[in-house]
């Protein structure tokens, strides 16, 4: 149940697709009902502030090319259709 006063949202499911599959989900007891910006933000590829557990050391940057990152609250899967004929035209 949330309690925002004591820094507790809804509960809610966080997943992660790569390429439409989905590659990992976790049922979250609760969220946080503020701003995620009040802090160290909301980043992607790696981890400018401190680490979230001592198994790395920031800011254990991504290697790889990170071609579009989406976050979505709605609950709604967002299907990118442009993503899926581009992929489709070029098999082709």
């Amino acid at each position: 149940m949330a309690d925002v006063l004591k820094g507790k949202g809804a509960p809610g499911r966080a997943q992660l697709y790569i390429n439409g599959d989905l590659a990992g989900e976790e049922n979250l007891a609760v969220t946080i009902p503020l701003n995620i910006g009040i802090t160290e933000g909301l980043v992607c590829g790696r981890d400018p502030g401190s680490g979230v557990c001592a198994a790395y050391n920031p800011p254990f940057e991504f290697t790889g090319t990170i071609h579009d990152v989406v976050v979505d609250v709605s609950g709604e899967l967002i299907v990118d259709t442009e993503a899926h004929t581009r992929a489709v035209m070029a098999h082709q």
